[in-house]
């Protein structure tokens, strides 16, 4: 298997010269924890493409370490909702004619005397106020009102009383030297939970196979660089194994600890991005527009953070299908309003070619979209979605997996400037041994303890990790059908 690490980590034969602190297996035993953390960022960056999401979360500080295997937070929603009518309860007809007062039986009893209640948009004329406290009766609160306004000859029409209408406080008035108090309400938080997962991975090296070397800068705690010598085939290991990683980030599912292993014990198997996501905003669709992404997005935003806030930036993972979509969506809105056009040869450039002295170059392509209302949209590439190893379901047009047309939007800040995806590893959680035979990771093994008598040597590596999407609120997704 051809690895590609971009010119950085450079392949290089065997020599007799090398000590043995700078092989990678003796200074993964020196320091574990360290070059643990290490690896994670370079081998995700190296191979950029394979692991964009995990190399994110490690390298932007977005990391969160707990010491057990699973973690709760809560949320809090609006502190204000809307009472329920369940039904009317009086008899006769216009309610509130004169100023009488009436009864309205609604759902809870969070209203005092002097909250002015609403029935909604077209019932805003026929608003009442309450006049005394809520009195329980079977499955509700009966509360007396009398029409807010004053007006004798308006009244309530009966279909504002009728069972799933609902009241909306709009503020609570009063008169002179008055003692009562609207009300307060607030939203109990509700608490989530979720638990990481626990992966293996293991290979072999016989000594034929562990003459081939690579040179592999790593960086220290103050970013200088030191060049570590790593066998071929444990780069190939590694870069496995972090693809893994983001495999599981995406698209684990948690299995409640209700399957087992061979072990007979549970297996740690925790929720991944797509599960997560579940709870946020899905919407399918077929044909890709630059008004579906606006109304999508101003969907997720729209009475939950204001328009000038500078908290409407959102960012889109999808694959490769979905990047070439977006770009044409895009172009095509722009090119029927004729608001596009070349302006200084922005898109002209020079060029150097064989074929002509005075050779040109044209071409761009969107990648972020700035909308009304200050919705912000970048576009990032997920080359998991692009895979066909997991994303078998092929669109006959395309001849590729559908999975590349998902577009999963995120936003990845909260509004206090905390991170709202994370990942979540567990502390003193990563391990990796080597069980080592005539051939060990730094050399041949002479004079020297072993614990097989085979030509080679095993690499096992553990870790506990998952993911954190704080509020669900603020992500979605598009999926294609």
């Amino acid at each position: 298997m051809k690895v590609n690490f971009r010119n950085v980590i450079r392949k290089m034969p065997w020599h007799a010269n090398m000590t043995e602190m700078n092989h990678l297996g003796r200074a993964l035993l020196a320091k574990p924890a360290e070059l643990e953390g290490t690896f994670r960022k370079i081998f995700a960056a190296y191979d950029y493409s394979n692991a964009p999401m995990f190399h994110m979360l490690s390298s932007e500080g977005r990391e969160m370490k707990i010491n057990g295997t699973e973690w709760t937070w809560k949320l809090s929603g609006s502190h204000e909702r809307p009472l329920v009518s369940l039904g009317n309860i009086n008899t006769g007809e216009k309610f509130g004619i004169r100023n009488t007062s009436f009864k309205i039986k609604l759902d809870e009893n969070w209203r005092l005397p002097g909250d002015v209640l609403t029935p909604g948009d077209a019932g805003k004329k026929f608003s009442v106020r309450v006049v005394n406290n809520p009195i329980e009766q079977g499955n509700g609160w009966v509360y007396t009102v009398v029409m807010a306004d004053g007006d004798p000859d308006n009244h309530l029409p009966a279909k504002y009383l009728a069972a799933g209408t609902e009241w909306t406080k709009m503020f609570s008035s009063y008169g002179e030297g008055a003692t009562d108090s609207g009300s307060t309400t607030y939203a109990l938080p509700f608490e989530l939970r979720s638990r990481l997962g626990r992966f293996r991975k293991q290979y072999k090296v016989t000594g034929d196979a562990a003459q081939e070397v690579l040179a592999v800068p790593v960086p220290d705690k103050d970013g200088n660089l030191h060049k570590m010598w790593i066998k071929y085939a444990e780069a190939v290991y590694w870069k496995q194994w972090y693809q893994e990683l983001e495999a599981a980030l995406w698209y684990n599912r948690d299995n409640g600890y209700r399957v087992k292993d061979s072990t007979g014990r549970p297996v740690m198997q925790g929720p991944g991005l797509q599960q997560l996501l579940e709870d946020g905003n899905q919407e399918t669709y077929n044909v890709l527009s630059g008004k579906l992404i606006q109304e999508f997005l101003t969907d997720i935003f729209f009475g939950r953070v204001r328009p000038d806030s500078g908290y409407r930036r959102m960012v889109a993972y999808t694959g490769e299908q979905g990047m070439l979509d977006f770009h044409n969506a895009v172009q095509r809105d722009l090119s029927k309003s004729g608001f596009i056009q070349v302006v200084d040869n922005k898109f002209v450039k020079d060029a150097s070619s064989p074929y002509n002295s005075n050779a040109l170059q044209y071409g761009y392509q969107f990648t972020k979209y700035i909308m009304a209302n200050g919705v912000e949209l970048e576009m990032r590439h997920c080359p998991i979605y692009d895979m066909a190893q997991y994303n078998r379901d092929i669109d006959p047009l395309t001849g590729r997996p559908k999975e590349s047309k998902r577009i999963t939007f995120m936003d990845l800040n909260t509004a206090d400037g905390t991170s709202n995806l994370q990942l979540v590893k567990r502390e003193n959680a990563f391990k990796h041994v080597y069980v080592a035979g005539t051939q060990t990771p730094y050399g041949v093994a002479n004079n020297a303890l072993g614990s097989h008598s085979g030509d080679f040597y095993e690499v096992h590596i553990q870790d506990d990790c998952g993911v954190h999407l704080h509020d669900a609120s603020g992500t979605g997704e598009l999926i294609y059908k």
